[in-house]
């Protein structure tokens, strides 16, 4: 899980080297994460992106296409 993943600078060198790794993403800004997501290297299907504002939970974000964390990382991949 990366929070604050801009455009992918840490996630997709990391999914690069491990070619096993499954990576979850957010930023709070929409804009960053649809240049992440036109990224080639992001369409490898080994990586989930979305905005959001951690601070705040499910029904709090601050615009429709924003999800809450908790909403989005799968509860099995949380240790």
């Amino acid at each position: 899980l990366e929070v604050g993943c801009a455009v992918g600078n840490g996630i997709l060198p990391l999914l690069r080297f491990n070619s096993a790794l499954f990576g979850i993403a957010c930023d709070l800004s929409p804009v960053a994460v649809k240049f992440l997501k036109q990224k080639e290297e992001f369409r490898c299907g080994r990586c989930l992106a979305f905005p959001s504002d951690i601070t705040k939970g499910d029904g709090e974000q601050p615009t429709p296409e924003h999800a809450a964390i908790e909403t989005q990382v799968p509860k099995e991949s949380v240790d």
